[in-house]
């Protein structure tokens, strides 16, 4: 789901809880609101709804709702293949490290299924880049061994990649599509034990795919791209350049473990 269609939603949430008495709120927003503050709410009280400013490892909650000075952090996700969080690779490494200290051998297995190039460091041709799919079908022994490292790891990343490290989401609102206007409501707790259930996906650490955000398969970091001219002549443009730096963490479907 796109950013900008992301945002529409939020505002579309705003403008059905902000500054809304209870008892005229839609039902199924006032059943879930009920099961967030039990006992702890009349249906007088007034809520109040706002969109959370910034970004990166500080800024996971989207949207939050008060009643009875009483705050409640949401997430918001939109139908499937949500990217959920992106960082720089060097700065994911240390963040493990941080947690607990990798061998060498360990680092250059994250790295070497970062960059599907055959090399550590990025180093490699274009031509002997792959997809990571690809290069984990080729290298099948040392990508078990890559992914169960991630997974030793599962608790640290979801608080990472979902919780971030300020003011965070307390609940999950997911919208199995964009023109759906009931959300899923789920805890984060509870999408933590989901997170962390032993059976999961082959390739999987727990609800996330991990990937490289822009592999640039066809060397789309360079520079400039060769175009030809009305009158046939080459001439080189600029292009908008990419690169291979950053680590992304999506999760396909969330209504697979929400409804």
């Amino acid at each position: 789901m796109g950013r900008n269609k992301g945002f529409v939603k939020e505002r579309e949430i705003i403008s059905i809880l902000n500054q809304k008495i209870f008892k005229d709120l839609d039902p199924a927003y006032k059943k879930e609101i009920s099961k967030m503050c039990p006992g702890n709410i009349n249906l007088e009280d007034e809520l109040t709804c706002s969109k959370n400013e910034g970004s990166g490892l500080e800024k996971k909650t989207d949207l939050t709702l008060e009643i009875k000075k009483q705050k409640i952090n949401m997430s918001v996700k939109i139908g499937t293949g949500n990217s959920v969080h992106q960082e720089p690779i060097d700065r994911f490494v240390k963040f493990l490290q941080s947690q607990n200290q990798l061998s060498q051998n360990q680092i250059d297995l994250i790295y070497e299924f970062h960059w599907c190039d055959g090399t550590f460091d990025n180093s490699g041709s274009v031509s002997s880049r792959k997809k990571k799919n690809d290069y984990a079908k080729s290298n099948r022994n040392r990508h078990t061994t890559y992914v169960d490292i991630l997974r030793s790891y599962k608790k640290e990343i979801f608080t990472r990649v979902m919780l971030g490290t300020v003011n965070s989401p307390n609940y999950l609102l997911y919208f199995e599509t964009f023109e759906n206007k009931r959300p899923h409501f789920m805890k984060m707790n509870d999408l933590l034990e989901k997170h962390m259930a032993p059976e999961e996906a082959v390739k999987s650490i727990g609800i996330f795919n991990v990937q490289n955000c822009w592999p640039c398969l066809k060397g789309q970091d360079h520079g400039h791209k060769t175009h030809k001219c009305s009158e046939g002549c080459p001439k080189k443009i600029p292009r908008t350049q990419k690169h291979r730096h950053d680590v992304q963490f999506k999760v396909q479907n969330f209504g697979e473990y929400i409804l």
